[in-house]
């Protein structure tokens, strides 16, 4: 992407006006399409991947919050069902509690 400040480019070449002109040949200012298509993309793309890191980390810590809070639900049911003296095991299995 090119910057446009006052004074001399990296190139050596000025515009007519004294502004920078970062072009590789030194004689234009203006956008093309084809450079806005291309930084229009690169943005997108950074955007995407910063997007995705963030998803991640908030799926991670999502994970680490909500698992202790199953764990700790399914204890209750475990303890609720071992009190009126059914296992939870054939519940896990997929299994018949009552027999009709």
């Amino acid at each position: 992407m090119r910057r446009f400040v006052e004074g001399r480019n990296t190139n050596g070449n000025t515009g007519n006006d004294g502004t920078q002109n970062n072009h590789p040949d030194g004689n234009r200012s203006n956008w093309s399409e084809a450079e806005f298509r291309e930084a229009a993309e690169a943005m997108c793309t950074r955007f995407k991947h910063k997007m995705k890191k963030a998803m991640a980390v908030g799926l991670m810590l999502l994970l680490v919050l909500i698992l202790p809070k199953f764990f700790l639900v399914f204890g209750i049911f475990a303890a609720l069902m071992n009190s009126f003296g059914m296992s939870v095991m054939p519940v896990l299995l997929g299994k018949q509690i009552i027999e009709t």
